[in-house]
């Protein structure tokens, strides 16, 4: 199991996504932006990609340590 924890929600609203663009399509974990209406952008988290990285990063490890496996 994976979860994500934040700190504070400080709203609800809701936006729409759009695409980062040429220069920052490559940039992981974000799937995009969103103009929140008072001249400010954010950037909207892609966590799926991020808890997929999670569970690579933890079978890699699992992988490489077969002593843990022994205990």
């Amino acid at each position: 199991q994976a979860g994500l924890v934040i700190d504070e929600l400080i709203g609800r609203q809701q936006v729409v996504i759009k695409p980062l663009g040429r220069t920052l399509n490559k940039v992981r974990f974000f799937s995009g932006a969103a103009d929140i209406g008072d001249e400010r952008l954010i950037l909207v988290l892609d966590t799926g990609a991020i808890i997929e990285e999670f569970y690579s990063i933890t079978e890699s490890a699992e992988l490489a340590s077969p002593a843990a496996e022994e205990i």
